[in-house]
C-alpha cells in the first residue's frame, strides 16, 4: 500500500483536490490527523474514512512538542500504517509533481527501482496575483513560482520524503525519516528528484546545502503552496498554522514575513496542466458522494463568510493593497553568491578573507558538534586546513575570539605568481589555443577543476573574460559527506588548504564579482545553473569515462549555442586522459548535429555546441 500521512486544520475548500490529486499519482490510503477544526475538515474526513478512502484521527492538544510530532505518533500506532509499503509525509498545500512517463508513481518507481528515500526539493509558488478566494483547483491558479535554482531563502532548499517502509527507519517527521538503524545504515539509498543518488541526509538534515546536492528537479519535486490567495492566506494567519502551538494574529509582523519567505511569483511554471484533466476526474468522483458535495460546499461558504469579516480589519485591507502585485523579495541564486562553502551558511556581499576564514571555522566547529548526536563526522573533519580539534568545540560560544591558528595565517600569504620555465611555456602555448578558438565574444567562463591556481590566473588574465566560475571539490567526496574518522588525511587537507589560498590570492575578483568560486563535484553544482548561460567551460584534467560524460550531458545543458567545451587532457597518454580522449570522440560520433571540432593541439581540443544536445549520454540509474 502506498500511504499520505497528514495534519490538518480548516482546509476543507482543498481537501478534495488534494485526495484527488494523490489518487491520481497512485496512492491508496490518507491517515489524516485533525484539530480544533471550525470549517468542517473534520467532517469531510469522516466521510472519507467511511467511504474507505481515508482514515480520520483526532489529535487535541495540549502538544508536549506541538501538535504535528504528537499526530506523527498517533499515525504510526493505526493499523493502516502497518500495511503501508510506501510513505509520503505531505501536507494539503504540498502537491508532488511527477515528471515521468505518465505522471505516477509507477513511472517513477520505474526509472529508480533501488531507491529507499526520494528527499523531493520544494517549488516555492506565489500566489499568481490572485486576491480572492475562489472554488478553484489551486493546481490550475496558481502558476508562479520560484527559480528552479533558487538558493535562498533555506526554504528554497526544503525538502518532502517519499520513504520506503522496509524497517530502515524508526520514526517519521514532517521532512524525513529519523532514527536510521545501525543495521541497515550501510544498505539505505537516498535518490533525488534527478535520480542521482544523494549523500548526506542519511541521519539528519530538512534541507540541503549549496553544494548542489539533491536539488534534482528532472523526474520530480514537491510544489508548495504555501500562501495560495491572498484571501485564503490571510485566513490561513488567523487560523494559525499546525506545525507550532502559535497562532500569528498580528498580520504586519508574522504574516508578512512567512509570505516573503514563501511568496514567489518569478517563473512561470504550468507543468501540472498535463495532470488536471486526470485529477479532475477523480475529484468528480469524490463530489458525486452527495454528503461528501455538502460538506465540500459547507467549507467553502464558511471559508467565504469568515474571509468577509476578515477582509474589514484595516490590517488586512493594507496587506491586500500592498501585496496584491507582489513578485518576490530577494531572488538568490548560486549564480549570484561570492563563495560557497558547504560548511557556511551565509556568504556576505562585501566579501573579507579575514572573516570569511574565521566565520568558516566557526561554522565548521558549530557542525562537528552537532555531528556528535549520530555519532558521525562532517565530511571536512577528516581533511580540515583549519585544524579544528574536538577541545575547539568551547570556542563556539566565543565566536568573536576563535582565532586562525599561526601555521594556517602564514599558508594564507598568496602564493608568488612567478613561474618558473615549464609553467611559462604551457601558459604561452595555452594562450595561443585560446585566442585562436575563442574569440573576445565569449565573456562567461566556467573551470571544472581548480586546484591549478596558475590556470586561474592565466585566464584571469583574459580581457574579454567578464565572469569567471570556477568549481572544484577540493577533497570533499560525494560518498564522504560524514566520515568516521577524524584522523587527518594528508592528501585532502593539501586540497582544502588549496581552496582557502585560492580564495585568498583572489580576493579581489571575488570582491568585484568577477570570480566566483563553487566548492562541489561539478554534476551536483552545475544543476544550479541557468540553462543556456555559459560561453566557455574549460574542463581542467581527464576524467573517468562515466564521470567525463555526465560532465559533457551537463555542459550541454549551460552552454549557450555557438559555445566551446574545452578540455586540456587531449593526448594525455595516460589511461585516464585515453579515456577522456575516447569520450569526447564518442560524443562528436553519436551527435554530430550538436557538437563540432573547432581546434585542437598537443594539449589542448575545443569543441562547439551548434545547438542543444540530446544529452544520451545520461541514463538515470
Amino acid at each position: 500500500m502506498r500511504l499520505i500521512v497528514s495534519t490538518m486544520k480548516d482546509e476543507g475548500p482543498f481537501i478534495l483536490e488534494w485526495i484527488a490529486y494523490y489518487q491520481f499519482l497512485g496512492f491508496d490510503h490518507f491517515i489524516i490527523n485533525t484539530n480544533d477544526c471550525s470549517d468542517g475538515t473534520d467532517k469531510i474526513i469522516r466521510r472519507l474514512e467511511e467511504l474507505g478512502i481515508a482514515s480520520h484521527i483526532y489529535n487535541p492538544g495540549p502538544w508536549p512538542r506541538g501538535p504535528q510530532a504528537s499526530a506523527y505518533k498517533r499515525a504510526m500506532a493505526h493499523p493502516r500504517f502497518k500495511e503501508a509499503e510506501w510513505l509520503l509525509v505531505c501536507d494539503a498545500d504540498e502537491f508532488l509533481d511527477i515528471r515521468v512517463g505518465d505522471h505516477t508513481l509507477d513511472s517513477l518507481f520505474e526509472v529508480t527501482p533501488k531507491t529507499d528515500v526520494y528527499p523531493f526539493v520544494w517549488r516555492l509558488f506565489g500566489h499568481n496575483g490572485v486576491v480572492a478566494f475562489q472554488d478553484r483547483f489551486i493546481i490550475d491558479q496558481m502558476t508562479m513560482a520560484a527559480p528552479l535554482h533558487q538558493t535562498w531563502p533555506p526554504q528554497a532548499r526544503a525538502f518532502k520524503s517519499l520513504v520506503r517502509l522496509n524497517g530502515a527507519y524508526k520514526n517519521i517527521s514532517t521532512h524525513r525519516p529519523k532514527g536510521l538503524r545501525a543495521k541497515r545504515a550501510s544498505r539505505i539509498r537516498w535518490t533525488d528528484g534527478d535520480g542521482q543518488r544523494t549523500y548526506g541526509f542519511e541521519n539528519s538534515g530538512w534541507g540541503f546545502n549549496r553544494t548542489g546536492n539533491g536539488f534534482g528537479t528532472k523526474l520530480a519535486r514537491m510544489n508548495h503552496y504555501a500562501v495560495r490567495s491572498i484571501e485564503s492566506y490571510l485566513m490561513k494567519r488567523e487560523r494559525g498554522d499546525v506545525n507550532t502551538t502559535s497562532f500569528h494574529n498580528k498580520m504586519e509582523e508574522s504574516g508578512e514575513r512567512y509570505w516573503k519567505l514563501h511568496c514567489w511569483n518569478v517563473v512561470e511554471e504550468t507543468s501540472m496542466q498535463a495532470k488536471t484533466d486526470n485529477v479532475r476526474a477523480h475529484f468528480n468522483d469524490l463530489r458525486a458522494d452527495p454528503i461528501l458535495d455538502e460538506l465540500h460546499q459547507a467549507a467553502v461558504d464558511y471559508h467565504m463568510a469568515k474571509i468577509a469579516k476578515i477582509t474589514e480589519m484595516a490590517q488586512a485591507q493594507d496587506f491586500i493593497k500592498r501585496y496584491s502585485d507582489f513578485r518576490a523579495d530577494n531572488v538568490v541564486t548560486i549564480m549570484d553568491e561570492a563563495i560557497v562553502d558547504p560548511s557556511l551558511a551565509l556568504n556576505r556581499e562585501h566579501f573579507d578573507p579575514t572573516v570569511f576564514l574565521r566565520a568558516t571555522k566557526t561554522a565548521r566547529l558549530k557542525e562537528l558538534k552537532a555531528s556528535h548526536v549520530f555519532g558521525k563526522n562532517p565530511w571536512f573533519a577528516n581533511l580540515d586546513a583549519l585544524e579544528l580539534a574536538p577541545q575547539d568545540l568551547s570556542a563556539i560560544e566565543k565566536e568573536a575570539d576563535v582565532k586562525l591558528s599561526d601555521t594556517f595565517s602564514n599558508a594564507m600569504t598568496p602564493s608568488s605568481t612567478a613561474r618558473n620555465a615549464r609553467q611559462n611555456l604551457i601558459s604561452s602555448d595555452r594562450k595561443v589555443f585560446l585566442d585562436e578558438v575563442s574569440g573576445r565574444r565569449r565573456k562567461t567562463w566556467l573551470l571544472i577543476g581548480g586546484t591549478d591556481r596558475d590556470l586561474i590566473e592565466d585566464l584571469l588574465e583574459r580581457s574579454e573574460i567578464n565572469k569567471l566560475y570556477v568549481i572544484d571539490p577540493w577533497g570533499m567526496k560525494p560518498n564522504e559527506l560524514f566520515v568516521d574518522t577524524v584522523k587527518t588525511d594528508p592528501r585532502r587537507k593539501a586540497l582544502d588548504l588549496q581552496y582557502f589560498q585560492s580564495i585568498v590570492q583572489h580576493q579581489a575578483e571575488i570582491k568585484s564579482g568577477r570570480l566566483v568560486i563553487l566548492r562541489s563535484t561539478p554534476q551536483w553544482i552545475l544543476r544550479l545553473f541557468e540553462d543556456a548561460c555559459l560561453d566557455v567551460v574549460f574542463v581542467n584534467g581527464a576524467r573517468k569515462p562515466r564521470q567525463a560524460k555526465q560532465i559533457l550531458a551537463s555542459i550541454a545543458k549551460k552552454l549557450k549555442p555557438g559555445g566551446l567545451a574545452v578540455f586540456n587532457s587531449y593526448r594525455q597518454r595516460d589511461e585516464a586522459g585515453l579515456q577522456t580522449l575516447e569520450t569526447i570522440h564518442e560524443l562528436l560520433g553519436e551527435e554530430p548535429q550538436s557538437w563540432r571540432a573547432m581546434g585542437s593541439d598537443k594539449t589542448h581540443i575545443a569543441i562547439e555546441l551548434l545547438h542543444q544536445a540530446k544529452n544520451s549520454f545520461i541514463k538515470i540509474t
